[in-house]
């Protein structure tokens, strides 16, 4: 019975340990991101990070300006061609603020947009009801 115990146990300090490691490996690339959005246009008004058994999993919260800067954004895949998380991130961005320039609702606005970095990042963009819709709708 203690033989199994500790096998049990030794799994646990691994993927523990597993789970460190690529936390770690994440962290220099979320340093990468976090220092690359604001030159690019990006505003960063919240960052959590979620730890757990596996990878971590760390949500930023961005405003999105009205002045992407393309270059910016060129420049700095360029100068890191093999960091693929800030790829796929500064690409999803790019077609959030695509898809918010083409919205030209006149009831809501862009509430947030989310950037669920993970092993694929994911972006969310929302959008609120305008308040001044609401007043004139009252």
């Amino acid at each position: 019975m203690n033989f199994a115990l500790g096998k049990i146990t030794d799994l646990k300090d691994k993927v523990s340990g597993y789970a460190n490691q690529k936390a770690f490996e994440m962290m220099g690339d979320v340093n990468v991101i976090l220092a690359a959005l604001p030159d690019a246009g990006y505003r960063i008004a919240a960052v959590d990070v979620e730890l757990g058994a596996t990878t971590p999993k760390l949500t930023i919260e961005i405003n999105i300006g009205k002045e992407i800067r393309q270059d910016k954004i060129k420049a700095v895949l360029e100068a890191n061609p093999n960091n693929l998380l800030l790829s796929a991130t500064l690409n999803a961005l790019v077609q959030a603020s695509n898809l918010q320039q083409a919205l030209s609702a006149d009831t809501i606005e862009l509430k947030s947009v989310t950037v669920a970095l993970d092993a694929t990042p994911k972006v969310t963009v929302q959008w609120k009801e305008k308040a001044v819709a609401k007043t004139a709708a009252a």
